[in-house]
């Protein structure tokens, strides 16, 4: 993807007055891709099981969301990753924000958790839809970062492609578990984080914020803090690799990751065999 110019890969949206999105409440819906449009401000929310993600969203949206309850859905293993719309007053806009499983779900495989996500990005982007940033989460209170959290973040970046790091956020979230005397361990696990591991995103301009339970200005400050950053959307390279590589999923660049070999050849056959059963089906009419 590095031979991709600027140009094609991101694109210009129509600026938005940001002061609407401040006090969004009380009109939040879900969505799905198919209801997504050209002029929505699209921020995926992404980071490990239990990073707060289902809480950072209901938390810029200004509460629980009728008949969304994000987190729960996805363990139960909903075929979609799960969405909700914001309409943005005095325009047709309205601002997305999508939550996604973690690849450290103990009921679902990196393997499937991948394939979720492909299912919701590749529809959008074959509508000419791009996303306008991504927020990562990751718990303060996580005394190691250990093989889950390397896996899960690897899977991450090479689902965006170091292309789109400049549109990313990196929030460390459960500040509010830690006890005053605790504070200055969790400044200095953050300080890990930035600079041992989350350093090559962040000299690529990712930028790094926390989300404090339950305070609402300190989530929407990422949101408008993600779009004031810039006016261009990004294409990811998982969408790159699917849509215009025409890449199967276990051969893009995250599914090398997120797929063991026994995994990528049973989805192929799968695959596969879905191939016959429809042509079968189209010679027995």
């Amino acid at each position: 993807m590095g031979s991709i110019p600027t140009e094609w890969y991101r694109e210009r949206r129509k600026p938005i007055r940001l002061d609407t999105l401040v006090d969004l409440v009380e009109n939040a819906v879900p969505v799905h891709p198919a209801d997504v449009h050209l002029d929505d401000i699209i921020i995926a929310v992404t980071g490990p099981i239990g990073s707060g993600k289902t809480t950072f969203i209901q938390t810029v949206a200004g509460g629980d969301v009728e008949g969304l309850n994000i987190g729960h859905m996805l363990s139960a293993g909903t075929t979609e990753v799960a969405g909700v719309k914001i309409p943005i007053p005095g325009t047709h806009s309205n601002l997305i924000l999508v939550d996604t499983p973690g690849f450290d779900d103990n009921d679902m495989t990196d393997a499937e958790v991948l394939e979720l996500v492909a299912n919701w990005l590749e529809p959008i982007y074959r509508k000419k839809i791009l996303l306008t940033a991504l927020v990562y989460l990751h718990r303060i209170t996580d005394v190691r970062y250990d093989a889950s959290h390397k896996t899960s973040m690897k899977i991450f970046q090479k689902l965006t492609g170091p292309y789109a790091f400049d549109k990313i956020a990196l929030v460390t979230t459960m500040w509010n578990d830690l006890h005053q005397e605790q504070m200055e361990l969790g400044a200095y696990r953050e300080n890990y984080l930035k600079t041992e591991i989350w350093s090559p995103m962040i000299n690529k301009g990712s930028m790094t914020a926390r989300f404090l339970m339950g305070n609402r200005e300190t989530a929407v400050n990422v949101i408008l803090d993600m779009i004031k950053k810039d006016d261009t959307k990004i294409l990811l390279k998982l969408q790159h690799e699917l849509v215009n590589q025409k890449k199967m999923l276990p051969s893009t660049s995250a599914g090398k990751v997120a797929f063991t070999f026994k995994q990528a050849m049973e989805w192929r056959i799968h695959q596969l065999k879905g191939l016959l059963d429809s042509s079968d089906s189209v010679n027995h009419r």
